[in-house]
This record gives structure tokens, C-alpha cells and sequence, in this order.
């Protein structure tokens, strides 16, 4: 994020977590947060688990995922072991 936005690390650190805690304190008042291109944060009323936060994707972000290759059903992970023998998966192609 700090190299594609031309900054120094601390100060996209800084900026990053500004953003989170001004969505953080949206969501804890009962509001939304939309970001254009890519989605809605909200919170919902459940009966069982009462309050929790919720994530609804905007169309392009979903066309994205959905254009890219690993959503094709390309594997993403590849079972092996590890030193002791037990069995683990590992991220594969990257």
C-alpha cells in the first residue's frame, strides 16, 4: 500500500489504521460504510448471535474475483507433510 500510493510505510501505517478505526467506530453506532468499487460494511441484528458485522460486495469487485484465475477451480493448496510426518496443506503456484 505505501509503495502504490507513493509514501514512506509510517505514514500508510498511520493512514490505514485511521481508515479502520473510523470504520470500526461507524460500525459500533449501527451505521454503514460504503466504498465505491468495492463493497459495504454494516452491522446486522441476529436473534442467535445478536449484533455482527457484515461485508456485501460491490458488482466489480466480485466481477474481479470472478475473472481471476484462482477462482476457476485451479487448486490453491496441495496436501504434503511436514518434518513429523503429519499431514498439512501447503499454498501451491506462488
Amino acid at each position: 500500500m505505501a509503495e502504490s500510493a507513493d509514501l514512506d510505510k509510517a505514514t500508510a501505517g498511520k493512514a490505514l489504521d485511521a481508515f479502520l478505526t473510523a470504520v470500526k467506530h461507524e460500525l459500533v453506532d449501527g451505521g454503514s460504510v460504503r466504498l465505491v468499487g468495492f463493497g459495504t460494511f454494516s452491522v446486522e441484528q441476529r436473534a442467535t448471535t445478536g449484533v455482527v458485522p457484515t461485508f456485501k460486495a460491490d458488482r466489480s469487485l466480485k466481477d474481479a474475483v470472478k475473472s481471476h484465475p484462482l477462482s476457476w477451480g485451479v487448486a490453491t493448496t496441495t496436501r504434503t507433510q511436514d518434518s513429523a510426518g503429519r499431514g498439512i496443506r501447503v499454498p501451491v503456484g506462488r
